[in-house]
């Protein structure tokens, strides 16, 4: 059943979720209704657009949305011990006020987050606050959560052995989630690192010119598997025409 929920006029003008597509950001608002009275919901993209836009044939996907509002900080998304996906909107019982509050059925399950992987800080998101704001003192951005870098990958990257050239962290970042979002894991890509590191060495590569970019080596063409471990997985090779329509 949905609930009525107070959202402010800041909301529409938040400019990092301004930043995402429309359909993302009326589902964010949408949200604020299909939500529990603690900010936790059934993630099933399935139940998601049946509650927030049964009437909508949207362009971009209920299970796109959510992971995109998540990128930002807005919400978390996790795996509950049922099997079932879960969603928890940031900060939601500090920004709303609901009377008569029922406890979340969701809330005391047992649910592996995906932020507890990452190690992601999320954004204390102020335009949906109720009240007195905050505004402008010390809140965390979006463009923060975007930017904020896991233990494991900090760790990877004091070991790697190119760390120059125009934000290389940012794009080593964003090319180390894309793998896990394929199901890599922090450690082999850790290890990779190490591996990759020991060769350098071993080469005699002193001159950063002969290293690849840690974007590059985190990238789809994993050269992460590569480098001195006969344990290594073997690295997947993409066909050519796959490779040039990227360019």
């Amino acid at each position: 059943m949905p609930r009525i929920r107070t959202v402010k006029p800041e909301f529409w003008q938040h400019e990092d979720l301004s930043e995402l597509p429309p359909e993302v950001h009326m589902l964010a608002a949408a949200l604020l209704n299909y939500a529990d009275d603690e900010g936790y919901f059934n993630a099933n993209p399935k139940l998601v657009k049946a509650a927030c836009c049964p009437l909508r044939d949207d362009s971009t996907s209920i299970r796109r949305s959510l992971d995109l509002l998540s990128s930002v900080g807005y919400l978390r998304l996790g795996q509950g011990e049922d099997g079932k996906q879960y969603g928890h909107i940031v900060k939601f019982c500090e920004h709303q006020r609901v009377d008569r509050k029922k406890a979340s059925k969701i809330k005391s399950l047992d649910i592996d987050w995906d932020d507890s992987k990452n190690n992601r800080r999320v954004i204390d998101d102020e335009s949906t606050q109720e009240g007195k704001g905050r505004e402008g003192k010390g809140t965390t951005t979006a463009a923060d959560a975007a930017n904020e870098y896991s233990i494991e990958f900090e760790r990877a990257w004091r070991k790697y052995p190119k760390r120059e050239g125009g934000n290389p962290k940012k794009r080593a970042l964003k090319a180390w989630r894309a793998r896990i979002r394929e199901g890599v894991t922090n450690a082999d890509l850790e290890a990779g690192v190490e591996r990759y590191a020991a060769h350098v060495r071993t080469k005699g590569k002193e001159r950063t010119e002969f290293v690849m970019q840690a974007a590059t080596f985190f990238g789809p063409d994993e050269h992460w598997r590569e480098y001195g471990s006969q344990d290594a997985p073997p690295r997947r090779t993409r066909p050519l025409a796959e490779a040039m329509g990227e360019q």
